[in-house]
């Protein structure tokens, strides 16, 4: 009797298709050496329990993964961006509907706590609100603007403002805003996304924007930045870090040729699997900013043959931008449905 109860306990085991890991140690007639019946009865029920609770968790895990919203973004698509320096503007004086000064998350027009939140540009603030969370924006944005430009494919951009504490400026162009259509909303979505990647890759803590000099970088052995505010990265910055893994002192040369004759897609057309979209083609700056858009919208990759995937994957080292991206993916989820 006492080996046909081991035998039909051993036979369940079988029966199951999990692999025993840490949680259930793997069964040896040793385990049952030494123990009465019952002992031997209640070690075997406690291990099968163990499997049929990690083949649910298992389950649990695929389910979730499987039901995971992602978004992919067509490569070769015109994006609703531009490299702003501080001292250029995308519009005349003329153009600029609204200024508001940002202090802490509310927004101010001519010194006045500005109380009538009707208009579309507020839409647009109330969505960079909710993806990015009232503490970022109090502990980054100076300045919202918003100008009317038919004949720019402009959604957005972000300044870096040397001058001001916060140091940052955002701009929407209101010309075409329409958050009632779906497309329309996603690509400000993705736009915003994009945008708030410089400002996490290009912040103070990040770069030193003082320091002016290609050759003072190269001296510390740091990437200088030559659009977008300047400056040289710091050595264990996200940029740093980046420049160091998928560029070198000859690829960012022949981007920037590329960007200087206009033939950056060009550049991006023969290189498809090393950038996530021809913008990313622009310059490391944009690079990482369209790799770390891409590590918010789609599933991690599986595979890292690609240079592309690499890049969404080198996000996934940091812990810290792994839970930004759960936040972010949370708040953005309605615009991408």
């Amino acid at each position: 009797m006492r080996h046909t109860v081991i035998f039909f306990a051993f036979t369940l085991m079988l029966m199951s298709p999990l692999t025993l890991h840490a949680q259930a140690p793997t069964f040896t007639l040793d385990m049952l050496a030494g123990k009465s019946r019952e002992e031997q009865i209640q070690l075997l029920l406690q291990i099968i329990a163990l499997m049929q609770q990690q083949r649910q968790e298992s389950r649990v895990g695929a389910a979730v993964a499987s039901s995971e919203w992602h978004y992919v973004r067509p490569a070769a698509k015109d994006e609703h961006m531009h490299d702003v320096d501080e001292d250029d503007e995308l519009y005349d004086e003329e153009e600029i509907i609204h200024q508001y000064l940002v202090r802490n998350d509310r927004l101010y027009e001519n010194d006045e706590w500005t109380r009538d939140t009707t208009g579309p540009e507020y839409e647009v603030w109330r969505m960079f609100r909710s993806l990015f969370g009232k503490e970022f924006i109090a502990d980054n944005l100076w300045r919202y603007a918003t100008f009317d430009v038919g004949d720019v494919s402009t959604l957005a951009f972000v300044q870096y403002l040397k001058q001001e504490e916060p140091n940052w400026g955002l701009a929407v162009n209101t010309n075409s805003i329409d958050l009632d259509d779906k497309v329309w909303t996603r690509d400000l979505a993705v736009t915003l996304i994009h945008e708030y990647a410089h400002m996490l890759t290009l912040a103070n803590n990040q770069v030193n924007h003082r320091l002016r000099s290609a050759d003072v970088c190269a001296r510390d052995g740091t990437y200088f930045m030559p659009v977008g505010g300047e400056g040289c990265t710091k050595s264990k910055s996200y940029l740093n870090v980046f420049v160091e893994e998928f560029w070198n002192d000859a690829s960012i040369k022949k981007a920037a040729q590329a960007r200087a004759l206009g033939k950056t897609k060009d550049l991006y057309a023969a290189n498809e699997d090393v950038f996530v979209t021809w913008y990313a083609a622009t310059s490391p700056e944009e690079d990482i900013a369209e790799s770390f858009t891409n590590f918010i919208l789609e599933r991690k990759p599986t595979s890292d043959e690609k240079v592309r995937d690499q890049k969404i994957l080198f996000f996934y080292e940091y812990p810290a931008l792994v839970t930004l991206r759960e936040e972010i993916r949370d708040a953005a989820e309605e615009y991408f449905k």
